[in-house]
């Protein structure tokens, strides 16, 4: 009889040690520490980088922008001053151009002598035909109206011409030898004189330009009482030798 051998031993199989886990490890940790520390230098630089530039970098503060009344005002240029001119422009005795030497409008003569003369001409050929107007002394302030077409205007012993049209009149209701301005120099009105005696003339104007055409109407009263009826339209009044007109 045939003797069973006994099974084989199984052999034992002794299973390798288990790992720890790498987060269980000391060199995990020293590395995560070394990380971290490198995080936190490049952190730490960068910070201190954008400070630096930030306060390196220059502060813009804004600026106005100019108003455009301002922006379209331009600095103005200094200009030579004109010379002046005369306020009171004025004719002396002579014969003159106009308009280059006087200029159109009425002028007054306030203290004219008794030997004044004047006339407007149209030209200087010295004819009569060159007259326009002219005129002598009347005993008092006298007016004259040099117009635009005139060429020229003479004055002889009549005394400055001026402008300035005031300072005759002093009273508006009272005037004596002179040419007078309605409304300027006199009221219009009904005026009565005392003829001394002598020449008396008066006359009664639409302009102040010299000629026969300017004169409304005129008259030669004798000695005594005379009266004269001014208008609001008349330009001017006359008078010479009558004495004193007052209103009445």
């Amino acid at each position: 009889m045939s003797q069973s051998l006994p099974p084989p031993p199984v052999p034992t199989v002794t299973p390798p040690p288990a790992k720890k886990p790498i987060w269980k490890r000391w060199w995990f940790w020293v590395g995560v520490v070394v990380v971290l520390l490198v995080i936190g230098v490049v952190a730490g630089g960068n910070s201190d980088s954008s400070n630096e530039a930030a306060s390196s970098s220059p502060t813009t503060e804004p600026t106005e922008e100019p108003s455009p009344t301002e922006a379209a005002t331009p600095t103005p240029e200094l200009t030579e001053a004109p010379s002046p001119e005369p306020k009171i422009p004025m004719i002396e005795d002579g014969t003159w151009l106009v308009p280059d030497e006087v200029k159109p409008g009425i002028y007054r003569a306030l203290t004219p002598s008794d030997n004044c003369y004047w006339e407007r001409v149209k030209n200087f050929t010295g004819g009569l035909n060159s007259i326009i107007a002219n005129g002598n002394a009347v005993g008092g302030p006298m007016l004259i109206e040099i117009a635009k077409t005139d060429k020229g205007f003479t004055s002889d012993g009549c005394g400055p011409w001026s402008s300035d049209l005031s300072g005759a009149s002093t009273s508006p209701t009272s005037v004596g030898d002179g040419i007078w301005m309605v409304g300027y120099d006199m009221r219009p009105g009904t005026y009565r004189t005392t003829v001394p005696g002598g020449t008396c003339y008066w006359a009664r104007l639409r302009n102040f330009g010299g000629s026969l055409d300017s004169i409304l109407a005129n008259d030669l009263p004798g000695k005594g009482s005379a009266i004269v009826e001014i208008k609001p339209s008349d330009a001017g009044f006359e008078t010479s030798g009558c004495g004193t007109w007052k209103r009445v």
